[in-house]
């Protein structure tokens, strides 16, 4: 890292650009905890599951039951879960609502998920994720699932177009398998699970309740202990997509420039999906005030600048300068100019070829911009500006940004 003060030479010219902040010299693996800000995921640590299941839990009974859950687009997921006793103050049973408190129109059952049905759980939520990615694109559609408001149609575009470079390949790339992964997991952490009316009817039936066809039913104690696995499982499978990435930016190697390409992209993503999680969790805080808005405030806005400030712009100065995209005449690899020899010699299969084409296309019907002026974070701001930057520089030669589900490829 740049010494305090006394920044290096390219960082002193890029920071005269308004390009990048100092350069961070620590092993990428070291940025992982930006990734799961404890802002708003303190309380899926073990501690405080812990304390969430002792709170609401007076005891399980002998009822383990089979359920089905709606969780990411038309998929479902599987498992096995068991009935509980719920203590005299718990609020586990408390309806769903809205920011505002007002009701979803969810009710909240007492099943959750215990000691002994831990294990097969990580199972079928591993199951359920292998699956969606190893299903066909117009089967479940990766992109498509994305919540339409923090989802531009241009995003999906860019994110169908690296889905599908993912699945054309004979060998699935190890590297691209696990940031994919890594995406679908933050995407699901927002998201409720609601039972089937099949399985809500069989749940209210061993409590001896009665089933509306019109009622919706989920479990507050079920979905907080399901995101408790995917927040430990998704810090190990983030460990192994840096560790990974390292060694292939330490590796030089112009082979790897699609899969390099490809995980920037959505680990920029990634930041753009925590930082919309982040201004969420503000805004419902805002609504229902437990901490000062000014305090929550400077939390988010924290909890984005320094995803931007380090994982974000170091990403990009490495990208570009490993494969030097902005001399595509002097031997620098940039694929998205037509004729440029160094890419020619790299010799990009089919399915890169056709990644590269589409991604082009899905630029080509945005709109240019020379506005560099960012965003402030808050619940008010627009949603995004694209992915165009990493693509930017050197490859268009022009400053404009593709609004979308990613704030700032690159800045």
């Amino acid at each position: 890292m740049c010494p305090e003060g006394h920044p290096f030479r390219r960082c002193s010219k890029a920071n005269s650009n308004h390009t990048i902040p100092n350069c961070d010299r620590s092993p990428l693996p070291a940025y992982a905890p930006l990734f799961f800000p404890a802002y708003f995921n303190s309380r899926f640590v073990t501690e405080e599951i812990d304390k969430y299941v002792n709170a609401n839990i007076q005891d399980f009974t002998n009822q383990s039951i089979p359920v089905t859950c709606a969780w990411f687009g038309q998929s479902h997921i599987e498992l096995t879960a068991t009935i509980f006793s719920p203590t005299p103050n718990s609020n586990a049973q408390e309806n769903y609502t809205g920011g505002l408190g007002l009701s979803l129109g969810v009710s909240s059952l007492p099943i959750g998920l215990s000691p002994h049905d831990t294990d097969s759980a990580k199972k079928a939520i591993n199951k359920y994720a292998e699956d969606i990615l190893a299903s066909r694109f117009d089967e479940i559609s990766f992109a498509a699932n994305m919540r339409t408001d923090l989802c531009p149609e241009s995003s999906k575009g860019i994110m169908k177009t690296i889905f599908a470079f993912y699945q054309a390949r004979k060998e699935k790339d190890p590297l691209l398998h696990d940031v994919l992964l890594f995406y679908l997991y933050l995407s699901l952490v927002p998201l409720p699970i609601i039972f089937t009316q099949t399985s809500a009817s069989s749940i209210t039936a061993k409590l001896g309740e009665a089933f509306k066809s019109t009622d919706r039913c989920s479990s507050r104690m079920l979905d907080r202990q399901i995101k408790h696995i995917l927040y430990l499982s998704n810090r190990q499978v983030l460990a192994r997509v840096l560790k990974t990435l390292e060694k292939h930016i330490r590796g030089r190697d112009s082979s790897s420039w699609p899969m390099l390409f490809c995980t920037i992209l959505i680990l920029a993503s990634s930041i753009e999906a925590l930082q919309s999680q982040a201004q969420i969790h503000f805004c419902t805080a805002n609504s229902i005030p437990v901490t000062p808005a000014v305090t929550e405030q400077e939390t988010a806005k924290q909890v984005c600048q320094d995803l931007d400030d380090i994982p974000f712009a170091q990403l990009k100065y490495l990208f570009h300068a490993i494969y030097r995209t902005s001399q595509p005449g002097k031997g620098g690899i940039n694929p998205f100019v037509r004729g440029n020899l160094a890419t020619e010699r790299i010799g990009l299969d089919a399915p890169a070829r056709e990644m590269i084409e589409g991604i082009r296309v899905v630029m080509a019907r945005l709109p240019m911009r020379n506005d560099y002026k960012l965003p402030e974070y808050g619940c008010n701001t627009s949603w995004g500006q694209g992915f165009s930057e990493l693509i930017q520089e050197g490859c268009w030669g022009v400053s404009w940004r593709l609004f979308g589900l990613v704030r700032w490829i690159m800045r």
